[in-house]
């Protein structure tokens, strides 16, 4: 168990008092105590980016310890030469003011040499006097030692643990991947071990989320990360060599972030969590987690601080601006529909764990591989034969009933397949590759892709594969590799791939934007959020899902708060993230003195400022840093609809067993027309409830046949041929039209001919061009249908039996009509 092995306290030039502790994972005596320089440390807060929106801050101490004894010197060699999560540091700060007087406190008895006034045993009732404070490894390669005669001073470093996740993978457990996004963040900070540097009554985690989805049941007393969950596996897959990776962990709390509109950094003794939006509230719901994920307490509160230049001051500023921005994108990987493998496994291999797959909305696995054979003859047979691979798909439910395994059967005697199915008895899925010659040593590549039918259950996916034999048109062909022929095999899994209804295979990222519509703006400055793995989506893998009092269900929509129009979690966060800088932004560049925290919120100047990065110095209670204006302002932002790319893989609708064959896109462009999912359309072309649309002038070029009647409403139609006539077909002819009917042929029918006004086309001439037969100036009276009034619309008739609109039919050949515009 880790103990204390050096410690130091002083008092700050306000009156205040730090104590700073070196722990020792392998120490187990008594602590000694040290002395620092007069800065007593330096904390420093940095965001990985120059924005107003940074995801990740990490935080360093710096400080100053004498060197006085052969002891410090073996401290130093030990802190040089083991690990580097063996020694870390922890700081307290007094819970009490400069002047407070709380059980001799201040008691001149417990006055040291140097004059500061100290504890005389700093550990007894620690807690009563202290509060954490902040906590972080020592950095071993930037120790710093003067050269110089004992006591000399020596330079150490801190992290505060964020850096120390860019170091290591976050290696989660594939059976129980589906954790609440508070969860995830302890998870991660446990399993990189930054969690031990934490007592078990110390808050770990601090989470500010105002975040709700539509099925959330909002509740102020209740965190929304923890109703909200995610299947971590979006963060691992395979390489080449077939072992299984894992993501960065500071990668991980990152995509969290942009995902969430948070920002993740240490503060005040706490990771916090904080969705930088809520900060532009007058208070702001904090809560609080211990380090094994118990909920401590949560608090609605102000983190204000007033700088009124009497308590608190700043001074030696510099104020500066940032121009406004014009968008915001964040782009969502569909690693699921990517490859939930992540690289090629090659077999023969072991069986490969993918993972948990869910069942939601006809979940199913897609499979695409490719088969290298080379065969080695010396025996020369007739004939070719053909290589038959045997896929084993193994669903171990969640629920632990018994495996479910997809297989389709063999047709004996022919290279042939039933259908696919999920049975509970073992079998495999078996797929032919192209024969190989029984005459000469040839190499055969052979590419081939599969869907499993609906997951009956969700459970973990295992996948094998290997030959199963040769067949020929005689069946089973045992012998073909006697008499000295061998071969060779190998199976690439190139990708596995999950899909459901409401998630094809094909759409592997989405681009979302929020651009703003100011008309003053005058920049055209883009912040790119970067990608994240997580989103919504019914099941697919990084899908969220939420809690709705009842069950989990998956996410359709997010807002703030519990009010306003529910969108994409996309969507929004870039929504919120643009709102804070639709508009110039006011940046203030200096030092405050006495009084706040790096989370703290600063007044002055009628404006509230958040902190960007900033150096504290302990000792002089001076923070040298940076702050923005805080205004947010969504009123002139416009979502735009999410760029859709889209990759079919090796063609979808071409897949063995695949229900349906289709690409289930709702979004994006195809050939450069746009797709309509709420209209059900695809550039002009669009589905009703009484048929297709076509939007639009069109073009009909080439032969045309027609199943059924036309009705037409004055568009021009050119060169028709071959049209099939339906009988009691109806015709609607405008005034203006100029239509031409090449020659075709049909048997004699009946038909109907709309006309616009009786009175203006009872008796038109209608000439036909002569075949010899008929005069090309023969006409034609049209007169109105029994019933019909000659001043109206109506339908009209030729007086004898035609085929067609507006044909004369001759020996069964039917001649071209012409009918002139007004």
């Amino acid at each position: 168990m880790a103990n204390v092995r050096y410690y130091t306290e002083f008092r700050t030039l306000r009156g205040d008092f730090y104590l700073l502790e070196i722990w020792d994972a392998n120490h187990t005596g008594d602590a000694t105590r040290a002395y620092c320089d007069s800065n007593g440390f330096q904390l420093n807060h940095d965001g990985e980016v120059d924005e107003l929106f940074s995801p990740i801050i990490g935080s360093s101490v710096t400080f100053n310890l004498y060197n006085q004894d052969s002891a410090f010197d073996t401290l130093l060699s030990d802190i040089l030469t083991q690990q580097d999560k063996r020694f870390y540091i922890k700081i307290y700060r007094s819970k009490y003011e400069a002047g407070d007087d709380l059980d001799g406190w201040y008691n001149t008895t417990k006055v040291v040499e140097d004059g500061m006034v100290m504890f005389a045993t700093p550990y007894e009732e620690k807690t009563k006097y202290y509060d954490f404070f902040w906590a972080g490894y020592i950095v071993q390669d930037l120790i710093e030692e003067a050269d110089e005669s004992k006591p000399r001073l020596v330079s150490f470093k801190a992290a505060d643990g964020i850096s120390l996740l860019s170091t290591i993978d976050y290696e989660f457990g594939l059976a129980t991947t589906i954790f609440t996004v508070k969860n995830i963040i302890i998870d991660v900070l446990d399993s990189a071990g930054i969690g031990s540097m934490f007592d078990g009554t110390d808050i770990l985690l601090t989470t500010v989320s105002n975040w709700w989805a539509n099925e959330h049941v909002y509740n102020t007393s209740n965190d929304p990360l923890t109703l909200t969950r995610m299947d971590l596996k979006a963060f691992t897959q395979y390489t080449p060599g077939a072992d299984r990776t894992y993501t960065n962990a500071l990668q991980v709390i990152r995509e969290l972030c942009v995902t969430f509109g948070a920002r993740f950094y240490f503060d005040n003794g706490s990771f916090r969590f904080e969705q930088i939006g809520e900060r532009d509230n007058v208070n702001i719901r904090e809560f609080r987690y211990l380090p094994d994920g118990t909920l401590y307490d949560s608090e609605s509160l102000s983190l204000d601080v007033s700088v009124d230049q009497s308590s608190v001051y700043r001074s030696a500023g510099t104020f500066r601006h940032l121009p406004a921005v014009k968008t915001v994108s964040l782009t969502l990987d569909r690693v699921s529909a990517a490859n939930i493998i992540g690289g090629t496994v090659t077999f023969p291999a072991d069986e490969i764990d993918v993972g948990v797959i869910p069942s939601e909305d006809n979940g199913r696995i897609i499979l695409e591989m490719r088969s290298r054979f080379q065969t080695y003859i010396s025996t020369p047979t007739v004939g070719v034969a053909t290589p038959v691979f045997a896929v084993t798909i193994r669903l171990e439910p969640s629920d632990g009933s018994a495996n479910q395994y997809w297989r389709n059967s063999l047709v004996s005697g022919v290279v042939g397949f039933g259908t696919g199915s999920w049975s509970t008895t073992l079998g495999t899925y078996k797929w032919a590759a192209n024969s190989v010659s029984r005459q000469a040593s040839s190499s055969v590549l052979t590419q081939h892709s599969m869907a499993t039918g609906p997951l009956p259950k969700d459970g973990e996916i295992f996948i094998d594969i290997t030959i199963l034999g040769f067949y020929d048109a005689q069946g089973s062909s045992t012998s073909f590799f006697s008499g000295g022929n061998s071969y060779v095999w190998a199976v690439d899994l190139e990708r596995a791939r999950f899909e459901n209804d409401n998630n094809p295979a094909t759409n592997v990222t989405a681009t979302f934007i929020t651009s703003n519509t100011s008309t003053s703006l005058g920049s055209a400055i883009n912040v790119n959020m970067g990608s994240t793995r997580i989103g919504d989506g019914v099941g697919a893998v990084g899908s969220l899902y939420v809690y709705n009092g009842t069950t989990w269900v998956p996410s359709t929509g997010w807002r703030v708060g519990n009010s306003g129009n529910y969108v994409e979690i996309a969507q929004l966060s870039t929504k919120q993230i643009i709102g804070l800088q639709t508009k110039v932004v006011k940046r203030f560049e200096g030092t405050t003195i006495q009084g706040h925290n790096f989370s703290d919120r600063l007044l002055f100047d009628t404006s509230y400022w958040i902190q960007l990065r900033g150096t504290y110095n302990a000792n002089n209670d001076e923070y040298n840093g940076e702050w923005f204006k805080i205004a947010k302002d969504t009123t002139t932002t416009n979502l735009e609809n999410p760029d859709i790319g889209i990759d079919v893989g090796v063609g979808l609708d071409g897949i063995s067993d695949f229900n349906g064959k289709y690409i289930n896109a709702g979004s994006g462009l195809i050939s450069n027309m746009r797709i309509d999912s709420d209209n059900d359309a695809i550039g002009p072309f669009s589905e009703t409830a009484t048929g297709g649309k076509i939007t639009g002038s069109a073009l009909v070029t080439g032969d045309t046949h027609l199943e059924a009647g036309l009705t037409h409403d004055g568009f021009l139609i050119e060169n028709i041929n071959d049209v099939t006539h339906s009988d009691g077909s109806t015709y609607n002819i405008q005034d203006t039209e100029y239509m031409i009917f090449n020659t075709w042929t049909g048997g004699n029918g009946t038909a109907t001919i709309n006309l616009p006004r009786a009175a203006d086309n009872e008796g038109r001439l209608l000439r036909f061009k002569s075949d010899g037969t008929i005069s090309a100036n023969t006409s034609i009276n049209v007169v109105p249908q029994s019933g019909e009034s000659v001043d109206g619309n109506g339908e009209f008739a030729f007086d004898r039996d035609y085929d067609g609109i507006m044909l004369l039919a001759h020996n069964d050949n039917w001649f071209i009509i012409q009918r002139k515009a007004k």
